[in-house]
């Protein structure tokens, strides 16, 4: 669990978002790590083909990881775009 906490510290959030992200349950088992985290913050760059707005916007995100020997060998991330898109006014 030590790896995922210091991953969802130290990681900028893949959204393109000036803020960091707020850990909410953490599951693991054997080498999968699982979490759900909590985004806030500014869109300040092009995403989901939607120039920077300066909307703030929140969202949930789910993390799936694969750890070997301490470190992520494998990352997957899933958000719910449509209720981003539907913040960002599309």
């Amino acid at each position: 669990m030590r790896a995922s906490r210091n991953h969802v510290a130290t990681t900028r959030s893949s959204t393109e978002l000036r803020s960091p992200r707020r850990q909410g349950e953490r599951h693991a088992h054997g080498d999968r790590v699982a979490a759900r985290l909590f985004n806030k913050g500014t869109h300040t760059k092009e995403w989901l083909a939607v120039p920077p707005t300066g909307t703030t916007l929140e969202f949930a995100e789910y993390s799936f990881h694969r750890v070997r020997d301490g470190r992520f060998y494998e990352m997957n991330y899933l958000i719910d775009a449509q209720a981003v898109q539907r913040q960002l006014g599309n």
